[in-house]
Parts: C-alpha cells; structure tokens; sequence
C-alpha cells in the first residue's frame, strides 16, 4: 500500500462521510493572485453595494468574518436543486454558499458576477448544449474570472475561462500580439467546453475533471497515477498531494452551480442581470482601423472593443488571414454592409503577407500581363478561403484554382504560396496602402505590452492535456 494511503486509512479525522474541514483550511483559499488578476471596476450592482475595487478576484474569495466550527451537512441541502454533477455537497461547499449569500463581501462579488454573467449565459449554455455538459457548469467562468472576458492572471491565464496559452492553440485559439483569441466570448467558450469535455472522458468523474481544469491534465493524471487511486475524495485529503488551490476549486465551483440552481431559494432571482449580447458579424478585411468599423456600424469605437475583447491593437488583426470577423451591434449590420466599403475604399490594404521581401515576389508583381494583370503571391494565414482571397484580390475563385492547380473541393492549408493574377485596380489599392498599414504595425508594436490585458511576456504556462509539455 502507497505511504500516503497507509495515512489516510489511519488518520482518526477520516469518516466514511469524508473530513469536516476547519477555519484553517477555508482560511487557506487567500492564495493571492495564482490564478486570477485584475479585473476593471464595475459600478452597477444589486442593492447598493458599492462596486468592486482592481485588487478584489475570484480568488481572493473568504473573510475571517466567517465561523469556525464544524457544520453537519446532513439536513441543509433539503429543498434545494442540486447541480447534474454528480457531487455530494460537503462542508466546504456548505461553507462557500453561506459566504456567497450571507456574507457581505461575498454577496457583493456574487451580484457582480450575476450582472456580468447574464451578457454571456445564451453563449455559455449554448456551448455546453452542443457537447451535451452539464449545465451547471455554467459556474466555471463565475469563479474563474468573475464573468469578465478581460480578466488577466498574473500566470498568465486569459478570458472568461482563464485558459493558458498552450491549452488554448491546443484548442485551436489565436493568442499573438495581435489577437488573443482567449477573450473572445464564443471562441473561448468553444475551446473551453472542448476541453473540459476532454477531461471528463479521461478521468469519468466530474470532481477530477474539475480538479485537472484547475491544476493541468498531466498534474492530475500522474497522482492518480502514483498513488493507484481515481477518487477525488480520497486525493483531496492526503496531505501534499494535490495543490491546496485544486482541493479548494472543486467546492467553489459546486458551491456556485448550487447557487445559480438555486437563486429563488436564496433570496437573489431578482437580481439586476445585464440583457444578453445582441452582434451580429460582419468580415473584415486586415489592418482596416477599428474607428473605421465603428463609424460604418453607427456605433462608438469603445463599443466596438467591448464587443471584441479579443482584438489588441487598433486595427483588425492580420495574423489568421485575410479577413477577420468583427462582432458589430446587431441593429448595425445593415448599415456596416453599406458603409464599410466606402469608408475602406482609399484608407486600407488587405492582410497581405506576400513575400514582398524575395527577390521571386519582387519580380513578380510587375509582371503585367496582356490584360493588365499582374502576378503576385500571397501565403495563406489560419482562416483564410478561396472565396475571401478571390473577393479582396478582384479575382474569381476559379482563376485562383487554375492558376494553382488547385482540387477545387481541397480546403486553404496555412502556408500555402498561392499565384494570383490581380487586376490594376487591386495592386494600386494594395500598393499606395502597404506603407501605411506597415507603419500603423510598427506603432502597435512599441504599445502592445502597455495594453488592458495583453498576456505577459514571461508568463508561465500551464500544461495541456494532450501533451506531456505542456499545460
């Protein structure tokens, strides 16, 4: 038998109801900022409470104010919807509950949270509905980052679900200087939902697929793995085993599902709730001014950057591809459509990666055909189509097939030289632009550390699942 078992099986504070924890170990979940960081003030909330100061997160959640002794847990679920988790409330679930609905501090972060969240719930639930997930795990970004996709951890962790940037390209994320993909609302929420369906086929209970969410696969899956046990109850209370922040995470996401199940019992389903996000998406050439976006949309440039965390800088990103899709207001996707056109017409260059530099590209695009073509080359970026590449080079899809001897039904890989036969119209446009869009690059690249939630450069990294380094 593992030492660490032999422990367990002798320690007196063991019962087959599993260990009442004290002050000290609900004390101990003021871990500082190890997971969470900074997150803007808000102002409006529920019953007066003053809004949030920059220092307060999620993970700085319990106040001394709280009792000590041990709580039976055997009578005060009566009554109350429980999460579709499969979990049993404990003592610690107990203890976060009575501090999210009684305690002051706590009743301030949860009517923030609830505000916030309603933004994002059709988004979150509609994620969860696809991957056939709990519903309650609509808890998660509640206690990862207080429903704010700007949220920033000092370890590096981004977004909503505070994913590191290893998992999140696993998952198939941007996260650059440009884009991070990570505080996009639907993106992240797609990588997330992934991810942890990913975990519960792994480890088939919810409790250590939440435990691996918080600590990293390959932490997990190697205690399981040292210690010959799957149960979460039993690794939680071995000393030294898991990170106190993991034992901690799993009663405060169960904590959070009981009460979003549960806000009629607790006196909160009146609780001020923003409207759900109304956008619609309109696609976007690259390095086009997000001011400009937003004047075509009707809308102010602020509001454009809420409605796209994701985006860095101050033009559209040029990093996937030749257009990028940008979430405008819904009531302004008409009137985007119209006006985009003529306000890009003489102000912008596509995203035009296209080897300008060689010596083949610079002989290249002055080769003019009969017509008044002239040849150029264009790499492929991560989401670009046949049909965006044709649209912004004023070519057909067809001419880009025959003059690449391309399988018409074979989708665009990263990478790809593509040969394009663009007309005067296009390479004027393109050339009277590419110094300008080269010098508004040169400019973010002397600010992009100074922006609201860029990821930090010497960030430490969480593992990913799938790979032994990473995450």
């Amino acid at each position: 038998m593992h030492p660490l078992l032999r422990q367990l099986l002798a320690s007196t504070c063991f019962t087959s109801a599993g260990i009442a924890v004290g002050f000290s170990g609900f004390q101990a979940a003021q871990h500082g900022d190890a997971k969470v960081g900074e997150r803007p003030p808000h102002s409006a909330t529920v019953r007066r409470i003053e809004p949030l100061t920059p220092t307060e997160t999620p993970s700085n959640l319990m106040n001394p104010g709280l009792p000590s002794e041990v709580e039976s847990t055997a009578r005060w679920t009566d009554g109350l919807r429980m999460p579709e988790l499969g979990l049993a409330p404990d003592a610690r679930v107990r203890r976060y509950t009575r501090y999210f609905t009684e305690h002051p501090k706590g009743k301030e972060l949860l009517s923030a949270w609830l505000k916030r969240g309603g933004r994002y719930r059709a988004t979150i639930l509609k994620a969860l509905h696809q991957r056939g997930l709990p519903e309650s795990l609509i808890a998660i970004p509640y206690i990862e980052s207080g429903n704010s996709p700007r949220a920033q951890s000092s370890a590096g962790a981004a977004g909503l679900w505070q994913l590191m940037p290893a998992t999140a390209r696993l998952y198939g994320l941007a996260v650059d200087d440009e884009l991070d993909e990570r505080r996009s609302v639907t993106r992240a929420t797609e990588a997330a939902t992934g991810y942890l369906a990913d975990l519960y086929d792994r480890f088939g209970t919810w409790d250590l697929a939440l435990a691996a969410y918080n600590m990293g696969h390959n932490g997990l899956a190697s205690r399981v793995r040292d210690l010959g046990s799957n149960s979460y109850a039993v690794l939680s209370k071995l000393n030294g085993v898991l990170p106190q922040e993991a034992v901690l995470y799993v009663p405060k996401v169960l904590s959070m599902a009981l009460i979003l199940n549960n806000l009629d019992y607790f006196g909160i389903e009146d609780a001020a709730i923003d409207a759900p996000l109304r956008t619609s998406d309109i696609d976007v050439e690259a390095n086009v001014e997000l001011a400009i976006v937003a004047r075509a949309a009707g809308t102010t440039l602020q509001r454009l950057r809420d409605l796209n965390p994701e985006i860095i800088g101050d033009t559209v990103p040029a990093s996937i591809g030749i257009e990028f899709p940008v979430h405008v207001p819904a009531s302004g996707l008409s009137r985007a459509r119209a006006m985009l056109p003529i306000l890009t017409s003489k102000s912008h260059t596509p995203n035009y990666e296209s080897d300008s530099d060689t010596e083949a590209f610079k002989e290249a695009k002055h080769d003019k055909s009969a017509k008044g073509a002239h040849m150029v080359f264009y790499r492929v970026g991560d989401r670009d189509t046949l049909e965006k590449v044709a649209r912004s080079f004023g070519v057909s899809v067809e001419e880009i097939i025959d003059a690449n001897a391309l399988d018409p039904n074979a989708k665009l890989q990263r990478g790809m030289l593509l040969q394009l036969h663009a007309p005067e119209s296009a390479m004027s446009r393109i050339a009277s632009h590419q110094a300008a869009a080269r010098l508004a690059r040169d400019e973010n690249a002397d600010t992009i550390d100074d922006q609201e939630g860029a990821p930090p450069l010497s960030a430490p990294k969480r593992r990913s699942p799938l790979s032994p380094t990473n995450r």
